[in-house]
């Protein structure tokens, strides 16, 4: 991922008006094709495990859900709102309620607990 970010500024100097397209483009102005996630998020988790942060990375069922889950979850542990969550995931329904993984804040969120 640190060529694409290289390569990237390398083509924002000579499209300064593609911005809103990164960080989701190739070089060439191309869409990344969904490998391309999946393998980053694959060496993301080697290195981890190089460097003990997590268990082996073949224990880990990853892929380019895991973000948009993840996100979800995210935006949704921290209070953002069900509409924001719909843009930030361009999802055009409540479709979107299945992604967010139930987790203890999010559980109390939904219980009122959380001070």
């Amino acid at each position: 991922m640190d060529k694409r970010k290289i390569e990237n500024a390398a083509f924002l100097v000579k499209y300064p008006n593609r911005a809103q397209d990164l960080p989701f483009i190739n070089i060439n102005g191309q869409p990344l094709h969904r490998n391309d996630i999946q393998d980053a998020l694959q060496r993301g988790l080697q290195r981890c495990f190089e460097i003990n942060l997590c268990n082996d990375p073949k224990l880990y069922k990853v892929g380019t859900h895991t973000c948009r889950r993840g996100g979800a979850t995210l935006y949704y542990e921290n209070g953002i709102s069900d509409k924001s969550i719909m843009w930030l995931g361009r999802w055009q329904s409540i479709a979107w309620l299945v992604y967010p993984e139930v987790t203890d804040k999010g559980a109390q969120l939904m219980s009122g607990l959380v001070w």
